[in-house]
């Protein structure tokens, strides 16, 4: 019997020390030395993989602070962007309008490419000291520039000056009072006259302002007041019929009587 036992206990230390951890399921020296490297290889991995975004992160951003690269770049130039000889802030007169449409214009711009005009600008219409209306460029010639623009008929008579790639655009214009634009839309909804009205933000119009329609005469009819305003237009409802709505027209917002 204690031969036995002594042959089980020399057999158990011929066995290896890996075999043994496998046995009993723990880990040997030799094991935790190698889990030991793979933490080190993963540190290594982490902190590779972290200097690799800062790498990315810094040609976004650009130089870090104190670098010999650290000088301000300014942003693409006019050139760049619209190619040689293009300008900015080029202020002309509008030199001719036509209707083409309901409350459109089409527009001549005493400005072309000899002066500075290239394809892809925009500008605006001046209003005081905002804006009008804005537009985009529809074609160019040497000396003339056309575009399309959104306003009340009844407003034809402010364009006169633009705008054409302006480095900063002004506020919407400020109310005024007396403000005519013409009706563009009418229709029934629930037993009242909805009008669509072509004043808007750009033009000076303002949510809760008062406003009528003009009668025979020049005389106030059909009072309202704008339940909405967007840049272009201004919503109201009124209580006369679509018939009779029809029969004037235009409006005045912000009356001064």
């Amino acid at each position: 019997m204690a031969h036995s036992f002594r042959h089980a206990h020399d057999h158990r230390e011929d066995l290896d020390a890996t075999s043994t951890a496998r046995a009993v399921g723990r880990s040997s020296l030799t094991q935790r030395h190698v889990a030991r490297m793979n933490d080190q290889d993963r540190a290594a991995d982490h902190a590779q993989r972290d200097a690799a975004w800062r790498n990315i992160i810094q040609r976004k951003d650009g130089p870090a602070k104190g670098s010999s690269h650290d000088e301000p770049t300014a942003g693409p130039s006019e050139d760049d962007r619209y190619g040689a000889g293009a300008g900015t802030d080029l202020h002309g007169r509008i030199v001719h309008r036509s209707l083409v449409g309901a409350n459109r214009f089409q527009i001549m711009i005493g400005l072309g490419y000899k002066q500075g005009v290239r394809p892809n600008m925009s500008g605006y219409v001046v209003a005081g000291d905002g804006m009008l209306c804005e537009f985009e460029l529809k074609e160019i010639r040497e000396a003339t520039t056309f575009a399309v623009v959104t306003v009340a008929e009844q407003e034809a008579d402010k364009l006169r000056q633009a705008v054409i790639n302006p480095s900063t655009r002004p506020g919407l214009a400020a109310p005024r009072k007396d403000m005519r634009g013409r009706v563009v839309s009418i229709s029934l909804e629930h037993e009242r006259t909805r009008i669509v009205i072509g004043l808007g933000e750009r033009h000076g119009a303002r949510w809760g302002m008062k406003g009528h329609l003009i009668g025979s005469g020049g005389r106030p009819v059909a009072p309202f007041e704008p339940t909405s305003v967007d840049l272009d237009t201004a919503v109201a409802y009124v209580e006369e019929p679509p018939d009779y709505v029809r029969n004037y027209m235009t409006a005045v917002l912000n009356p001064s009587h």
